[in-house]
């Protein structure tokens, strides 16, 4: 009996241990300067409009960026209007979680390629582990005739004709596909607007190493027209080992 209830204590101070790995895990993260970026471009044309760490504020494990204030105009190399950014905002947690959000406005007569990028969230190995993302699309027809012509077209992923694309251990192009999500979305109503959505439809399991983690929207938008789009992005460790653990604990109090 006293031997059992040794193995009992052994296996309790290991499950400590191993929650307390989890926790310092979880809590150690690193970021990249650059945690916005985003690019228009339209043939020969291409407007840049980057955020850095110093712009945004770290509370706890948590950074938070917002577009405050008047919108943002994009210039291309030549000085000329090319898209607004009315609003944007990236969050990083250190659990790990990247959510990015903006609504962009094409400024030209023909249609824009934007691409929004997230940083590079880099942490611990938190293999074995699992993941969720989830992307929404939402496209305006703005163009002054309001002719009901509006569109974005999906333009990332492997399949080269998603919306939004969610990836590990690397910053997009770099890096692992874990999920292509949304559709391309059009409007066929003078003046009106059209949403498209998708998820990975719960946590999705990641094999091997998993060290860091990467977002990016990109799609063709419609000549004058708007589009704006959310996203959030999550990956946990798997508690496959803990609940071995657990059940090794309770076959020790049986016997």
């Amino acid at each position: 009996m006293k031997q059992v209830i040794g193995n009992g204590r052994v296996l309790c101070q290991f499950a400590a241990a191993f929650l307390a790995f989890g926790a310092s895990a979880a809590s150690y993260a690193d970021l990249t300067d650059v945690v916005f970026r985003m690019t228009a471009t339209a043939g020969t044309s291409t407007g840049v409009f980057e955020v850095t760490q110093d712009q945004g504020a770290w509370n706890g494990d948590e950074f938070i960026w917002s577009l405050s204030g008047a919108p943002v105009t994009i210039n291309d190399q030549f000085g000329q209007p090319i898209a607004t950014l009315s609003s944007a905002n990236v969050r990083y947690v250190n659990d790990p979680i990247i959510s990015m959000g903006f609504n962009f406005d094409n400024a030209l007569g023909v249609p824009v390629i934007v691409e929004v990028n997230s940083g590079l969230l880099s942490f611990a190995d938190q293999a074995p582990a699992q993941g969720t993302a989830t992307a929404g699309i939402t496209v305006t027809d703005n163009s002054a005739s309001g002719d009901g012509v509006a569109f974005a077209n999906g333009m990332t992923g492997v399949s080269g004709l998603k919306a939004y694309q969610a990836n590990i251990n690397g910053l997009i192009p770099a890096g692992t596909q874990f999920a292509e999500l949304v559709n391309s979305v059009t409007v066929v109503v003078p003046g009106g607007s059209n949403t498209g959505s998708e998820n990975t439809g719960g946590l999705q399991p990641i094999a091997g190493s998993l060290t860091s983690m990467s977002s990016q929207f990109r799609v063709s938008v419609s000549a004058l027209d708007s589009v704006s789009g959310t996203s959030n992005f999550r990956v946990i460790p798997e508690p496959t080992s803990l609940a071995l653990l657990l059940i090794a604990l309770a076959f020790v109090r049986r016997r």
